[in-house]
C-alpha cells in the first residue's frame, strides 16, 4: 500500500488472524525520529535499504523483527491463531530497490510460511510472456503498430511528407522578406523621457511643460494666437465664446503654475479635465 495507516486493524483483518493466518501491513503513522532517511538496516539476508525516518518508539525489543536505536521498522505482534507484521515504510520491497535484492528476500521470509513457494502476480501490472506476446501478435513493435487504428494514419503522414518533399517544399509559398520596423524616433524619446519623470518624480515639471501647451492649444481654438494670454483674459474670452462657466477652466491653469509635486492620481484627474475642456470647445 502507498498511504500510512493507524495500527488498529480492520475487521476482515482480524477474521483473518482468526483462522491462524498470518497478516503483513506495511505503512504506518509512526513518528519522525532523528535517523537519517536513507539508511542500511541489517537482517539476516543481509542489508536491507529503507528510506524513512519513521520508527515504532514504543515497542518491547523482541518483537523488534528490523530496527535501529531510534526505534522498530519491521515489529510483529502475536495474536490468537496468527500474527500480524508491521511495518514502517510502505515501501520495503518496492521497484526502486531491483538492485537490492536484499530487500525482496527480507519480505519473502515475513510472508512465507512452511516454506512453500512464492508467486508475484505481475500481470495485473499488463506483463505477459513472451509466448503469449507471439500467440497475440505483439512479438515486436512493428506488429503492434500493425494491429492499432494509429498505423494506418502513420502511412499516411509518410505518404504526405513524401508528396512535401517532391514538391520541393514550397507548401507555403514564395518565402517574404521581413520588413524592418520603422523605429519612430519622436514617440521612443517621450516613452524615454516620460520614464525618467515618472522615476525622478517629477510630476511638477510634466504639468508645468504640458499646461502650457495645453493653454497655447486652447488659445489657438479660441482663435487667440500661439503667445500665453494672462489667466484673467483667457478666463474671460472663454466664458465669452462658450457660455460656459470658467471654473473648472480657472482650476487647471491654476495648477500649472503651482509648481507643486501631486500624486499621479491628481495628474490623471488634471489631464481629464483639460479632455472636457477642449471637448467642450469643439
Amino acid at each position: 500500500m502507498s498511504s500510512l495507516r493507524e495500527e488498529d486493524l480492520l475487521f476482515d483483518e482480524q477474521e483473518w488472524l482468526a483462522k491462524g493466518n498470518n497478516l503483513v501491513i506495511l505503512g504506518f503513522k509512526k513518528p519522525v525520529t532523528q535517523a537519517k532517511f536513507n539508511s542500511l538496516q541489517n537482517s539476516a539476508f543481509g542489508d536491507v535499504k529503507i528510506a524513512t525516518k519513521r520508527r515504532n518508539i514504543k515497542v518491547e525489543k523482541q518483537s523488534i523483527s528490523l530496527g535501529d536505536r531510534f526505534g522498530a521498522i519491521v515489529w510483529e505482534k502475536k495474536s490468537d491463531k496468527g500474527k500480524v507484521i508491521f511495518s514502517a515504510t510502505p515501501y520495503l520491497a518496492a521497484n526502486a530497490y531491483q538492485d537490492n535484492l536484499n530487500n525482496f528476500q527480507y519480505l519473502a521470509s515475513l510472508v512465507n510460511q512452511k516454506n512453500n513457494k512464492l508467486f508475484v502476480d505481475e500481470y495485473i501490472h499488463g506483463y505477459k510472456d513472451a509466448d503469449i506476446k507471439e500467440s497475440e501478435g505483439e512479438g515486436s513493435i512493428f506488429k503492434y503498430f500493425a494491429k492499432t487504428p494509429l498505423f494506418p494514419a502513420l502511412i499516411q503522414v509518410g505518404v504526405l511528407l513524401l508528396v512535401l518533399i517532391w514538391a520541393k517544399n514550397q507548401r507555403f509559398g514564395k518565402p517574404i522578406a521581413l520588413e524592418t520596423p520603422v523605429i519612430d524616433n519622436s514617440q521612443a524619446y517621450i516613452q524615454a523621457l516620460a520614464a525618467v519623470l515618472q522615476k525622478a518624480e517629477s510630476s511638477d515639471f510634466v504639468v508645468e511643460m504640458v499646461g502650457k501647451e495645453e493653454q497655447i492649444q486652447l488659445q489657438k481654438s479660441l482663435g487667440l494666437g500661439t503667445i500665453p494670454l494672462e489667466r484673467q483674459a483667457l478666463l474671460q474670452v472663454w466664458q465669452e465664446k462658450t457660455g460656459q462657466s470658467s471654473t473648472e477652466l480657472d482650476a487647471v491653469l491654476k495648477l500649472s503654475t503651482r509648481k507643486q509635486r501631486i500624486s499621479e492620481r491628481e495628474l490623471l484627474n488634471w489631464l481629464a479635465k483639460w479632455r472636457t475642456l477642449k471637448e467642450v470647445k469643439k
